[in-house]
């Protein structure tokens, strides 16, 4: 029974460790993504003389962008509970 535990707190650890790591590489992610999307967002004010196939363009990649971020954010919150719902089972 003593192997199975350990074994068992060895594999949660290591669920655990991914988790987080994940966690990091998302906000690595967003730190480049967040601020890609301002610019984009300000190409786009500024690009009004432009014509509207390059709006439309922007507007595209702005799209293309914020949809990442969300499901960025959106990942990192369901790795943010999972790693809540572990640390609650320590305690138990």
């Amino acid at each position: 029974a003593y192997k199975e535990d350990k074994e068992n707190r060895n594999e949660r650890r290591n669920a655990i460790r991914d988790m987080k790591k994940e966690m990091k590489n998302i906000d690595n992610a967003l730190e480049k993504l967040k601020p890609k999307a301002v610019d984009i967002q300000n190409e786009i004010e500024n690009s009004s003389d432009e014509g509207w196939t390059v709006l439309a363009e922007l507007t595209e990649e702005l799209d293309v962008v914020n949809e990442q971020i969300d499901e960025k954010e959106l990942r990192w919150l369901e790795l943010a509970e999972a790693l809540e719902e572990s640390a609650a089972e320590e305690l138990v």
